[in-house]
């Protein structure tokens, strides 16, 4: 982070996906406290590779900045990267004293091994069939129906539960792996939970939340679908990444290995990113 009078600048890092994310949260937390007569310089120079996932949080970015009327300027934005015009576009905001979001429709793109979708106040089974399309040659039939199932539960969530005006669905290749999920700026994991059971902290929370059962609804039974996703990574040897508010959880099932820690900055909202790995190309 550079400071000087007049504006703020942030270096993007190397790649942009699901790896470490405490700079990208830094810059979010910036934007929720920060004066806004300064301008925000977003700096790709090193950055050669924006994933799937990287694309579903550059646009949930786009919105913050849009939300509290922040100016953004991008600076050294390789045109070699595949989601140079959008990223670009999406971007740059011109305060008009209004947080007026950019329409829906404009927040989607459609690249050879990347999709990324915006939805608002609904699901989008359509998207499902975009992914059937567009990645059926790289795919088992088995893995794009665990695909379609995960997805799904996530809108779901992300409609049901999250409350956020809207969320980002996507789903692409990246060096061998496939990656989907959901990304909302909405009410958070344990913000819901924490109205029907008692955690010690978000880390509890969202481990509870990948319990068989677990849910926040109070008139129907609910609390299957991220148990359900979980054992069906599981039996891909898949990896799961969850964040929302002040934790993360990371599950690599090959490595049969699990992660939690709380995160540096916290996230208004909730970010779930699967993968599937060693898919054919």
């Amino acid at each position: 982070m550079r400071l000087n009078i007049k504006e703020i600048s942030f270096e993007l890092p190397q790649e942009i996906g699901d790896g470490r994310l405490d700079l990208l949260l830094e810059i979010f937390q910036y934007i929720w406290s920060c004066d806004q007569s300064k301008t925000l310089v977003l700096d790709f120079s090193k950055t050669v590779r924006i994933t799937p996932s990287g694309l579903a949080i550059m646009a949930c970015l786009a919105d913050c900045l849009r939300e509290n009327s922040i100016v953004c300027r991008v600076q050294k934005l390789s045109d070699k990267i595949p989601s140079y015009s959008f990223l670009s576009a999406i971007l740059f905001n011109v305060p008009s004293g209004k947080t007026q979001l950019r329409p829906i429709q404009e927040m989607a793109i459609n690249l050879k091994d990347q999709i990324l979708q915006g939805v608002s106040l609904a699901i989008a089974p359509g998207f499902l069939d975009k992914v059937d399309e567009k990645f059926n040659q790289y795919l088992s039939e088995d893995e794009l129906w665990h695909v379609r199932f995960i997805l799904n539960e996530l809108m779901q969530n992300a409609k049901d539960h999250s409350t956020s005006e809207r969320y980002y669905l996507y789903a692409g290749l990246e060096q061998g792996d496939f990656q989907f999920g959901v990304c909302d700026m909405g009410v958070t994991i344990p913000a819901k939970l924490e109205q029907k059971y008692s955690c010690t902290d978000d880390l509890e929370y969202l481990k509870k939340s990948l319990v068989s059962g677990v849910g926040t609804r109070r008139e129907r039974s609910g609390g299957l679908g991220l148990s359900h996703m979980v054992e069906i990574l599981r039996s891909q040897k898949g990896r799961l990444v969850i964040m929302s508010r002040k934790a993360q959880i990371r599950l690599y099932f090959e490595r049969r290995k699990t992660e939690g820690s709380f995160l540096k900055y916290p996230l208004r909202g909730t970010w779930c990113m699967a993968r599937l790995t060693k898919v054919k190309k």
